[in-house]
């Protein structure tokens, strides 16, 4: 899977001409999901929906959901507290 093209290759010459007129460089073009994807990954985290199932239902990876929940500070339900199994694999 290809994640660059040429613009050249996949838009049509009159869209590319107009992109040209604003734009000269490197252009990142998100997916039509990102978006509203923040959004929708705040209300599953806040309904109390776990990252596993967040990230399933959202397309998108646990990180991704961790970082989404990190940026709502102490309102953060999935702050994940340290086990005793964590504390034990830091010590190794």
């Amino acid at each position: 899977m290809n994640l660059y093209a040429n613009a050249a290759d996949v838009l049509p010459q009159e869209l590319l001409a107009q992109v040209r007129k604003h734009w000269h460089g490197c252009l990142w073009i998100p997916g039509g999901r990102s978006f509203g994807q923040k959004s929708d990954a705040v209300a599953l985290i806040r309904s109390g929906m776990d990252a596993r199932q967040s990230s399933v239902s959202l397309g998108i990876s646990r990180s991704r959901v961790y970082q989404i929940a990190r940026s709502l500070g102490a309102q953060n339900p999935l702050k994940r507290k340290q086990s005793r199994a964590d504390t034990e694999e830091e010590c190794r």
